[in-house]
């Protein structure tokens, strides 16, 4: 009896053993496969992405009024779904709806930030799946591309978050 409690000991270093041992060897094989464990989750971004993300950030906090430009966590129900269509878009169509997103909704701010800002908020890739709700808009015709109306959410930008815009 007196040696069930070094016995037990034994047992519980034994089994700590074991899991560490895992995990060093899960550690060594995805160094083997292709290194960092972050970067093959995609969640470490480029210090463009990142600049990106930090662009949208300032627009947000700089709208002139509440809510119309704002991020979310990704993947999540959007209050205005189901959206009414979705379109994918390239960077430079963005950019060019981005400007004129924030000549119209970010007036307070001087002009060179706005321009430098909504050229920046767009790097983070190079195609985006934008789901479009009409809020009530029936004047919705996609002949020349997404109107600029009702609300464009941006679903999945990176794997890290939703980007809504309210026009």
């Amino acid at each position: 009896m007196k040696y069930l409690p070094f016995f037990a000991m034994f047992l519980i270093s034994i089994s700590c053993g074991t899991v560490q041992d895992e995990i060093e060897a899960n550690e060594e094989t995805v160094k083997q496969k292709g290194g960092d464990p972050v970067l093959d989750y995609g969640l470490e971004l480029s210090p463009e992405q990142e600049a990106a993300f930090d662009a949208l950030d300032r627009l947000q906090t700089n709208t002139d009024d509440i809510s119309q430009l704002y991020s979310t966590f990704a993947n999540i129900e959007q209050p205005c779904y189901p959206a009414d269509t979705s379109i994918h878009i390239s960077r430079a169509y963005l950019l060019k709806s981005m400007k004129h997103f924030v000549t119209k909704h970010c007036t307070l701010m001087p002009v060179e930030e706005r321009e430098r800002l909504a050229s920046a908020a767009v790097l983070a890739q190079e195609e985006y799946l934008v789901k479009h709700c009409t809020q009530g808009f029936t004047d919705h015709n996609y002949e020349n591309g997404l109107p600029m109306t009702g609300i464009w959410v941006m679903p999945n930008v990176l794997g890290h978050r939703d980007v809504l815009l309210v026009w």
